[in-house]
């Protein structure tokens, strides 16, 4: 199995598989409505990968009740498509 970074090209599939899956958002969705529908599917556990530097996205979800966490996520990139 090869594991890489999500490319622009995935973005359709992706979009199929979460909504074949009842995960995609509508317009009148709400984080906390997707968290429901993932807690009825049995997941117990929501983390997020967000930039350090991205502090905007970081106090949204500060503000929806999610914790940050010190850990260390690294990553190498092999070879570029």
């Amino acid at each position: 199995m090869i594991i890489r970074n999500c490319q622009t090209k995935d973005l359709p599939g992706l979009i199929e598989i979460w909504t074949e899956v009842g995960l995609t958002l509508g317009l009148s969705d709400t984080i906390p409505e997707l968290e429901k529908r993932l807690t009825k599917m049995g997941v117990v556990k929501i983390n997020l990968w967000i930039e350090a530097e991205n502090t905007s996205v970081i106090e949204f979800y500060r503000h929806l009740s999610y914790q940050r966490r010190n850990l260390i996520t690294m990553s190498k990139i092999l070879k570029n498509d």
